[in-house]
């Protein structure tokens, strides 16, 4: 299976150099890395390539994220048609399991989308202590959940899930929050399956770009969630 790794970025270049030295570092450790990977500047004209690692899309303007995500996996899909499925990623992480990628091809052989526990921290020693120790927890119990939606600050879509699907709803979300988990509603009422996988460690710093604009994003967020609730008339999961 061929995997790509897409990253959606607006500024903060610093922090996605660390995320794509925590992709790049397992390879050059030995271990497998992604086919392809690229990256969207959304808007910032911040990242500059030289070479192929990663691909660089430039957008000419900060679009939503429901949009610009949409246009990076689009692009993944019709660019690189060999790709089966590619991992949505923030510029806000990093990953911490060396065998993630290995770990993602063995769950989308059974699921079509899948996605990680919300194990929000800072990049200190004693935070990504404190994640290892909940997902290992997690881990314990089962490293795969069947789940009614995960969200897309990482998160593999297999190619027929994200045809069968459709892009997110930008006109709706059309900032953020809460396109994620419209778009899994979507895919589970297309028969799409969805897992969270405990078995994959990958730190989030959550939020990192909307708070160096200095934006409330309580505040946005509640808009979005009642337009959610507009949209589907529930927030509970979805039922199975």
């Amino acid at each position: 299976m061929k995997l790509g790794v897409l990253i959606l970025a607006h500024g903060q270049k610093e922090m996605t150099v660390a995320c794509l030295e925590s992709i790049y570092g397992i390879e050059q450790r030995g271990g497998r890395g992604p086919d392809v990977v690229l990256l969207v500047d959304n808007g910032s004209f911040t990242f500059e390539s030289d070479a192929d690692r990663p691909y660089i899309m430039i957008l000419p303007w900060n679009l939503p994220f429901a949009l610009a995500t949409s246009i990076g996996i689009e692009s993944m899909f019709s660019q690189f048609p060999d790709i089966d499925a590619v991992i949505v990623m923030n510029n806000d992480t990093k990953v911490i399991t060396e065998d993630w990628l290995a770990n993602f091809e063995r769950h989308l052989n059974t699921f079509d989308i899948v996605g990680l526990g919300h194990t929000h921290a800072d990049f200190a020693e004693d935070a990504v202590t404190l994640s290892i120790l909940r997902v290992e927890e997690r881990y314990r119990r089962t490293p795969l959940e069947k789940y009614s939606y995960v969200g897309f600050w990482c998160v593999a879509i297999c190619r027929d899930a994200w045809v069968g699907v459709g892009p997110l709803d930008h006109k709706t979300f059309d900032r953020i929050y809460f396109e994620d988990r419209d778009w899994c509603y979507r895919a589970q009422d297309a028969h799409f399956k969805i897992a969270q996988a405990h078995d994959i460690m990958v730190e989030h710093k959550n939020n990192a770009t909307m708070k160096a604009l200095g934006e409330d994003t309580s505040a946005i967020g509640q808009v979005y969630h009642d337009r959610f609730v507009e949209k589907w008339g529930f927030l509970e999961n979805k039922a199975e």
